[in-house]
C-alpha cells in the first residue's frame, strides 16, 4: 500500500491547501480530474497546492480508475485500517512531513479523509501549523480537534449515519457531488480569501435547510 512508502520531504511554502479523501486504489494518490480542476480552481498560489492525495508520495500519481464497487471496498477496507496501530504510525509519518513544510494549513476532506485526519492529527497539535478543516460528506468517528466546518449534502446517506448534526447543509447534494456544488467553491474561496475559518455557517446553514 501506498501508506507504506518514505514519507516525501515537501518544499516549504507559508501555507498549503490539500485534499484527503480515501484512496480508490490503495497502490497509488492520484487526484481524479474533477479533484484536480477544483484545486486548480482556488484562489491561492499555485507553490501551496498539491496536486496528490494523502499521503502526497511523488510518483505515485498511477491512473487507475476503479469501478464503482471496487472503489467503495477499497475506501472501507482503508476506513477499518485506521484504527491499527501500524497503520496509524504510517499515517503519522506522512502527515508530519507534510505539517514540517508550512505555517499555516487548509485541510479539505471528503468522506473518510476525516477519520484519516483525526488520526493524524492525534497528539499532533502541539507540534502542527495553523489548520483549518472542511470536511465535506464527513465520515468518521468524531469531530475533528482543529477549527473546522462540517458540511453534509441532504442526499448524502453515506455520511448521514456518522454525523446527523453538522455545521452546513447543502440541497441537491450527493455523497459523490461535492466538487461540483457552488456553495462549496464559495466556502472555501471566503476562508481563503479572509485567512480565517468561515464565520458565515449559521447563515450558510439557513440558507440550505
Amino acid at each position: 500500500m501506498i501508506v507504506d512508502a518514505p514519507a516525501v520531504r515537501h518544499p516549504f511554502t507559508p501555507r498549503k491547501v490539500v485534499l484527503i479523501s480515501g484512496l480508490s486504489d490503495p497502490r497509488g494518490c492520484a487526484l481524479s480530474n474533477v479533484q484536480q480542476e477544483f484545486l486548480a480552481a482556488l484562489p491561492i498560489e499555485e507553490s501551496a497546492k498539491i496536486y496528490r492525495n494523502f499521503p502526497y508520495v511523488a510518483g505515485a500519481e498511477i491512473e487507475s480508475p476503479q469501478p464503482l464497487p471496487v472503489a467503495c471496498w477499497n475506501n472501507l477496507r482503508q476506513f477499518a485500517m485506521m484504527g491499527r496501530g501500524r497503520y496509524r504510525a504510517a499515517l503519522k509519518r506522512h502527515w508530519q512531513a507534510l505539517a514540517a513544510s508550512t505555517n499555516e494549513l487548509t485541510i479539505i476532506t471528503l468522506s473518510c479523509g476525516l477519520e484519516i485526519a483525526n488520526q493524524c492529527l492525534t497528539g499532533e497539535q502541539a507540534s502542527s501549523p495553523a489548520i483549518a478543516l472542511f470536511a465535506f460528506g464527513p465520515v468518521a468517528w468524531r469531530r475533528p480537534t482543529v477549527p473546522h466546518l462540517l458540511v453534509r449534502g441532504d442526499g448524502d446517506t453515506v455520511s448521514l449515519p456518522f454525523f446527523r448534526r453538522v455545521d452546513v447543509v447543502l440541497t441537491g447534494v450527493g455523497h459523490m457531488s461535492y466538487w461540483q456544488h457552488p456553495e462549496v467553491s464559495r466556502i472555501l474561496c471566503e476562508h481563503l480569501c479572509g485567512n480565517t475559518l468561515t464565520s458565515s455557517a449559521a447563515d450558510i446553514t439557513s440558507r440550505n435547510q
